[in-house]
C-alpha cells in the first residue's frame, strides 16, 4: 500500500539498510520504507508538496484548539520538503522508514534512536543527528549531495 520505488537505489544504500534491518531485528526491531522514502522523482516532490499544501490547514486550526496564544509556524517550517534535486531521495541514496515491531515498552522515538545507533556501523547518517532539523525517519549513504548525483549521472 506504501507508495515508494526502490528502483535506481545506489547499491551501496540497499546493502546498508539490508545490514540495518539485520541488526535492528537482533533488537526486536522491524522496519519497512515510508511512502515516498525510497527514490523520489520530481512528480513524488510536487505530491508531497500537494499533501503538506492540504494538511497545513488541519495543523493551522488545531494549533489554535490547543495554543490559542501560538502563532503558526510557516508552511516551511512546519514541515519542510526539499525542491527537487537537493534531497539525496533524489539520486537514490537515501531512505526514510517506518517502525512495524518494537520491543514491549519502547516508544517509537526509542526505536528510531536504537535503529540510528547502528547507522554509523553499516555507513550510513542517520537523519537523526542533523543539526538543523532533526529526521529520525531518515538514513542516507556517508557521502555529499554531489558525490550521489555524480553516481545517479554516471549509471
Amino acid at each position: 500500500m506504501s507508495s515508494y520505488t526502490l528502483a535506481g537505489e545506489d547499491p551501496a544504500l540497499t546493502a546498508a539498510i539490508e545490514k540495518l534491518r539485520a541488526l535492528a531485528r537482533a533488537d526486536g526491531i522491524q522496519f519497512d520504507t515510508a511512502a515516498y522514502g525510497g527514490v523520489r522523482t520530481e512528480a513524488d516532490t510536487i505530491k508531497i508538496l500537494g499533501f503538506r499544501a492540504k494538511e497545513y490547514p488541519l495543523y493551522v486550526t488545531a494549533l489554535a484548539v490547543s495554543h490559542p496564544e501560538r502563532i503558526p509556524d510557516p508552511i516551511e517550517v512546519w514541515r519542510p520538503i526539499a525542491p527537487f534535486g537537493s534531497s539525496m531521495h533524489n539520486w537514490g541514496c537515501a531512505r526514510d522508514i517506518i517502525i512495524l515491531k518494537k520491543p514491549d515498552g519502547f516508544t517509537e522515538a526509542e526505536a528510531f534512536r536504537r535503529v540510528g545507533s547502528h547507522a554509523s556501523d553499516c555507513g550510513l547518517k542517520w537523519g537523526g543527528t542533523f543539526q538543523q532539523r532533526p529526521d529520525p525517519p531518515h538514513f542516507e549513504v556517508r557521502m555529499t549531495l554531489g558525490e550521489a548525483k555524480k553516481r545517479w549521472q554516471g549509471r
